[in-house]
């Protein structure tokens, strides 16, 4: 992801993050996106989430760069490189597509977004009596 004013080759971690005082990196989420279609069907869904997470929220890194999103598989005992192939190759992008597609259909208009039952659409954060009253309701 090009972004003005971070010199290439910046590390910090296992990638390229925000200098110190620099606005936040927004990523394009869809290489993320399509490598969780990759992970899980190795059996590591959540694992790979999880790393996700960390490295984006915690560590400031750049989730839609190939390079880091391999790392992060290799961590959690993925073939980086298939990884990497399946991500160069676009082999989940009809996946992705179709998610997107469904997202919209739902309303889902903001992250982030909570569906339950297949319809309901509830945006932004919430806290855990908020999350918890969603995950129970019966609409």
């Amino acid at each position: 992801m090009a972004r003005s004013g971070l010199p290439d080759g910046a590390a910090h971690g296992h990638g390229t993050a925000a200098p110190a005082g620099a606005a936040p990196l927004t990523p394009c989420p869809c290489l993320a996106h399509a490598a969780t279609f990759f992970a899980a069907g190795s059996g590591r869904l959540e694992e790979f989430q999880e790393g996700v997470y960390r490295a984006f929220f915690e560590r400031g890194e750049d989730i839609g760069c190939v390079d880091i999103l391999a790392v992060l598989g290799r961590e959690i005992g993925l073939d980086a490189g298939a990884l990497r192939l399946a991500l160069e190759t676009r082999k989940f992008e009809a996946e992705v597509v179709a998610d997107e597609d469904r997202a919209q259909s739902l309303g889902v208009r903001a992250v982030p977004a909570y569906v339950t039952h297949g319809q309901r659409v509830v945006t932004g954060v919430r806290n855990l009596a908020e999350l918890m009253a969603l995950l129970t309701s019966s609409e």
